[in-house]
């Protein structure tokens, strides 16, 4: 929250103290990775889960 604050959009802190550096490369990509990043874990969760659940199901076919 305080970061967020101090960013230049909302000057919470005054002129003095604000917080630059997260406009600057290669600091404007962490939002891109971060939510790559999370998209990657919830894509790779999903395909755990649903594999896990067919694991658990019993085969549909009968075998004579």
């Amino acid at each position: 929250m305080v970061a967020f604050a101090a960013s230049p959009v909302f000057r919470a802190f005054g002129d003095a103290q604000l917080n630059t550096w997260v406009t600057q490369f290669p600091y404007v990509w962490i939002a891109v990775m971060v939510g790559a990043a999370l998209f990657g874990h919830v894509i790779t969760l999903r395909k755990l889960l649903s594999l896990r659940a067919s694991a658990s199901r019993p085969s549909s076919s009968l075998h004579a």
